[in-house]
């Protein structure tokens, strides 16, 4: 029977067979055989060939002893694999990539101000703790229905790796990948020569194939940051699940028009983003609904938004003018009035050029539900170009907006009084808008917008000291502007002093629509502390003492309101907890 020299544990019948004694000092009638044995380089092989085999049964049955244990000593032990499954998916169910601060998120697509990719690797530490926890998460396809990789070197071959483990272990779910390849594309920049990138190519195609060619059929959501161009053409019909892309660039790029040629062949597509895209680009029209689109030309933006007959959302914050693209279009393709029928949000940022004034005089809605408005369709930056009745146009799109639309928001250009004016007047009164946001402006244009809201259009006239509207005498009568009112959010700088424009503009609502139409103003938190003043605070008790149902928002837990339970009208109330908490007042 053979034993162990260390511990003295017998190992036949482990094994199957006995195993020479060996000790530290072997005695001298072994060794005649040992140098026999080194004198034949064959026999010690085989017998190094016959120890591994045994080592590795060794080792097989070991690991085999261990799961063992650890399986009796762990807690989860009783638990059934499928409660342990549901634990799992509790503990961290799949990204929800829209939700979580993306680089593909507008209010949040790209910008310069966007943070790395989230990775996940919670799955792999699951596996990690015991052999039933592996063999569990591993057979729970819902944990690996969305995986976020940030490509590097030299953990390219990882990459791959850990993309086919998701590939294999999500069985017939859909999937979401985001991968980063912001390192990579950098890399390529970089490269000396056709040789350098082509080998940096090379580097990345068992990643490109894994994704691509292996297993584009199950993806259903695709995130690409700054891919090869070369990968951009792979782009088409093997992804025949997919639902939504997002494609963008750090820093425009000029990808060629046939990298770009697959896009009608995702006919089951109903989302797309881009950033950085200036060339022009075809689309599968009738089945898309949501369209996102940063630093695209305006053509390019309008041409989209007419031909989706389907589209329901539509976002071009920061659309580039086709005067600085090389081989843009020379004239729009639009003719003719063009009414959506479904969209239901717009964001839009106007230009002064030919595509500007095309999209005012051309494009009508049905059933539209928020705007936002951007941008200024007089920037000197097209004064040359400009056509000559490009405001007409423009007061003619507002004056045209549908009854269905309740939400508005303006901002992020140079406001004058006469196009703050026209643009708000221009919008019929029985038009229900009962939200509006001024964004990106100073306190002067928001103080000008507040000095027209609830005021009759026809007695508006310009104060030529302050720039702010008033209303002359002798013209009280007829429409107001935004008389459905009942949400504002302005731009006021918190550092200014609190302005009677606030409080004119909550007190001309009040005279024009009485207490029960009620209205919430949403300032910024340091707002609040020009609360303090006496003046103030007497308007505002007076209003809310005459059952206004006013409610005055200082960040998110400080308020003025007349509903307050806790507080007697006229009082700050602090809310500490978003849960109700008691509050205080002050």
């Amino acid at each position: 029977m053979s034993a162990c020299p260390t511990c003295g544990h017998h190992l036949d019948g482990l094994i199957g067979e006995s195993v020479p004694s060996i000790s530290k000092t072997p005695p001298n009638s072994t060794v005649p055989v040992v140098r026999a044995q080194q004198e034949d380089p064959t026999s010690c092989q085989k017998e190094v060939d016959r120890l591994d085999v045994v080592i590795k049964r060794l080792n097989e049955q070991r690991a085999y002893f261990l799961r063992t244990i650890n399986n009796a000593q762990t807690a989860t032990r009783r638990l059934p694999p499928e409660v342990m499954s549901a634990i799992f998916l509790l503990t961290r169910p799949p990204i929800d990539f829209e939700k979580r601060n993306s680089k593909i998120n507008y209010q949040t697509f790209v910008s310069s101000e966007r943070h790395l990719f989230e990775e996940d690797g919670f799955q792999l530490v699951l596996g990690a703790v015991c052999h039933r926890w592996r063999q569990i998460a591993w057979s729970t396809p819902q944990l690996w229905t969305s995986i976020s990789v940030k490509v590097c070197d030299p953990e390219l071959e990882s990459n791959a790796s850990i993309l086919n483990l998701y590939f294999q272990n999500v069985q017939g779910l859909p999937l979401t990948i985001e991968l980063d390849l912001d390192a990579q594309w950098q890399k390529l920049q970089e490269a000396k020569d056709d040789e350098e990138r082509s080998k940096s190519l090379a580097s990345l195609e068992p990643i490109r194939t894994s994704v691509f060619v292996d297993n584009a059929h199950r993806i259903q959501t695709l995130f690409l940051s700054s891919p090869p161009p070369e990968w951009v053409s792979s782009i088409g019909p093997s992804l025949s699940r997919c639902q939504k892309l997002f494609l963008a660039y750090t820093s425009p790029e000029s990808l060629k028009e046939d990298h770009l040629s697959g896009l009608p062949g995702l006919q089951a597509l109903r989302e797309i983003s881009l950033e950085s895209i200036y060339n022009p680009f075809k689309l599968h029209y009738p089945t898309i609904t949501v369209i996102h689109l940063k630093k695209v030309p305006t053509s390019q933006c309008l041409d989209l938004l007419v031909k989706c007959p389907n589209l329901v959302e539509f976002e071009s914050p920061e659309s580039r003018p086709d005067d600085v693209i090389i081989n843009s279009r020379s004239t729009p393709t639009i003719h003719g009035r063009v009414v959506l029928q479904n969209l239901e949000r717009l964001r839009w940022r106007i230009s002064g050029d030919i595509y500007g004034h095309a999209f005012l005089r051309h494009v009508r809605f049905a059933r539209l539900h928020h705007l936002e408005w951007s941008g200024a369709h007089y920037d000197t930056e097209f004064e040359e170009s400009r056509p000559a009745d490009i405001h007409a146009s423009f007061i003619s799109f507002f004056s045209e907006l549908p009854p269905t639309v309740r939400s508005l928001a303006i901002g992020d250009f140079l406001m004058t009084y006469q196009i703050t004016h026209d643009l708000l007047c221009s919008i019929p009164p029985t038009v229900p808008i009962t939200y509006l946001s001024i964004f990106d402006v100073t306190t002067e244009d928001s103080a000008m917008v507040m000095s027209m809201i609830g005021r009759p259009v026809a007695g508006l006239v310009e104060d030529r000291e302050d720039g702010l509207a008033t209303v002359d005498p002798s013209k009280r009568g007829g429409p107001r502007v935004l008389p459905f009112l009942q949400n504002l959010r302005p731009s006021i700088d918190p550092s200014n002093p609190w302005y009677d424009f606030v409080l004119e503009m909550v007190e001309a609502l009040f005279e024009s629509r009485g207490k029960d139409v009620p209205f919430r103003l949403w300032l910024m938190e340091d707002l609040a502390n020009n609360w303090k003043n006496s003046e103030t605070k007497k308007r505002v008790k007076k209003l809310m003492k005459a059952g206004y149902d006013l409610e005055i928002m200082f960040g998110s837990d400080r308020r003025l309101s007349t509903t307050s339970k806790t507080v007697e009208p006229g009082k700050l109330e602090f809310i500490p907890d978003p849960k109700k908490l008691p509050a205080v007042s002050t």
